[in-house]
């Protein structure tokens, strides 16, 4: 859905697609908040399915184009496995909901050249899987901890 002139909020809707794995929402003209559900999306929590997924629907045979790490790839096989948040480029505001620390599968997450301010997520560090995350071009401060000053 990327660059297809939508406009308006992100709907709480998303929240509820099971298989959800790659939400590209980049380049449109979204405004307000990421909805605090966005840590509900089981597809990019849970451990691939093949029984929810379906693998006699031809799942992993579709050409999918996903901007990871300022590159546009084409995902040809094991699109089981990527799983993608972009929302780049929008007019987000708010601040980022520490619920999406929950996307435990997410491997990439670019949030850039939006209107995000206050500290980003304490937790989004312990995401194992996230290999790409581009938070620039917000007004985002990080939260630092130091025993020196206990």
């Amino acid at each position: 859905m990327r660059r297809n002139f939508l406009h308006g909020g992100i709907p709480s809707s998303f929240c509820k697609v099971a298989a959800l794995q790659i939400l590209d929402l980049a380049e449109n003209n979204l405004v307000g908040p990421i909805p605090h559900c966005v840590g509900n999306i089981t597809g990019m929590i849970s451990a691939y399915n093949s029984l929810s997924l379906g693998e006699s629907s031809g799942w992993g045979n579709e050409v999918v184009k996903q901007v990871i790490k300022g590159s546009e790839l084409d995902y040809i096989r094991n699109l089981k496995y990527v799983v993608n948040l972009d929302l780049s480029n929008n007019f987000l505001s708010g601040s980022i909901p520490a619920e999406i620390s929950s996307l435990s599968r997410l491997i990439g997450l670019n949030l850039s050249f939006n209107d995000f301010f206050g500290e980003i997520p304490k937790m989004i560090g312990d995401m194992k899987s996230l290999e790409s995350i581009d938070l620039s071009h917000n007004h985002l401060s990080f939260w630092y901890y130091s025993k020196e000053y206990d």
